[in-house]
């Protein structure tokens, strides 16, 4: 670019000079079509990627509302209550297994948490990862079978007390999720046309060598023949490229959805459903009004709560994170593994460390 400018303005080389009118007016239906097609796959590439974070927290709603509804649904009885754990226990980590297969299915990661995946059945697990299964879209399949089959069998034997045209809500939650699920796939199968990909590459080409010689015609100094060329070809380059990253959602890397905090997110609100406090109903207090002029008064949170209930709660918020898991988090481990921890104490820990990646 600086030899041009060198041998039109300096060295006397007899280059016509061509009027800046009449360059833009040769190259404007090349600029112009260049333009759209770069606005084109970067309007594309943010619709691929906003569509695949949406279809993600839809599917983690629906699956996690399905399963709050299934605890929701569960006998009160105390007699019931060991089959009543039981199937808890049996959901939550079914449907980390599930949320965890169907964000495997749609990215190139295989490293995300599940809750304590070996306590389950060793025949089902066997059968899932199979050669023959060892397809993430088949387990995902299997899986939500297994769900479907675990919600039908609690109800057949009590363990859900409700009746079936409020139960099948569930199902449905299911279903719209596994299907957010395969929508999502299609992001991953169908990338970018590729011969629209190879044509904005070549003209892009054509285009940064096209300006060079450009510049070098329409201005005398080389320092401003560079930096219009460098301002031009350096922004259609960069909304090219990212384009091309926005297109691949669910890939690894910054420039993909943080799917491993979605997968330890989920996780966590499976769990918060295991507690006893989550699963009891709050009471009022006998002194609490009911009149209108009373509800409508607005207030700071903290206010009307006793002050020793206050310095026990900012004395509890002051353990450590260890120690808050091991006061909070009921029991989903097996007796023995900890002797520190009895009955409804048990550390969460011990649930996402038992079995801390997927299968492979």
């Amino acid at each position: 670019l600086g030899g041009l400018c060198y041998l039109r303005a300096e060295a006397g080389v007899g280059i016509e000079r061509i009027d800046a009118g009449t360059l833009l007016g040769a190259y404007g239906f090349f600029i112009s079509l260049l333009a759209f097609m770069v606005a084109f796959r970067n309007n594309q590439g943010w619709s691929r990627y906003w569509e695949g974070a949406t279809l993600l927290q839809q599917t983690r709603g629906e699956w996690f509302n399905a399963i709050s509804s299934c605890f929701a649904f569960c006998n009160p009885q105390p007699e019931h209550k060991e089959k009543v754990v039981q199937f808890q226990g049996l959901m939550i980590r079914l449907m980390s297994l599930l949320f965890c297969s169907a964000i495997t299915s749609v990215s190139d990661q295989d490293d995300f948490d599940v809750i304590d995946m070996k306590s389950l059945n060793p025949a089902s697990i066997d059968f899932l990862l199979t050669d023959f299964h060892n397809n993430h879209q088949t387990r995902c399949e299997i899986l939500m079978q297994w769900i479907q089959r675990a919600i039908v069998q609690g109800h057949h034997d009590q363990t859900l007390t409700i009746p079936p045209p409020i139960l099948s809500r569930t199902f449905h939650e299911l279903s719209r999720g596994i299907v957010n699920i395969q929508n999502a796939r299609k992001i991953n199968d169908l990338p970018y046309p590729f011969h629209c990909a190879q044509l904005l590459t070549v003209m892009l080409i054509v285009y940064t060598a096209g300006i060079c010689i450009g510049s070098a015609y329409v201005f005398e100094m080389w320092e401003s023949a560079s930096l219009v060329t460098l301002l031009n070809v350096f922004s259609l380059w960069c909304v090219n490229y990212g384009a091309v990253e926005m297109e691949r959602p669910f890939c690894a890397g910054n420039h993909g959805l943080p799917l491993h905090r979605e997968v330890r997110s989920m996780n966590e609100c499976l769990l918060v459903l295991m507690l006893d406090q989550t699963q009891t109903v709050p009471t009022m207090r006998s002194s609490a009004s009911n009149r209108v002029t009373d509800l409508i008064t607005t207030q700071p949170i903290l206010d009307g709560i006793p002050q020793s209930e206050l310095e026990s709660f900012f004395a509890a918020a002051k353990l450590s994170k260890a120690e808050r898991r091991s006061r909070n988090v009921t029991t989903l481990i097996k007796p023995g593994e900890d002797a520190n921890l009895n009955g409804a104490e048990a550390d969460e820990g011990a649930i996402l460390g038992t079995h801390r990646e997927a299968p492979r």
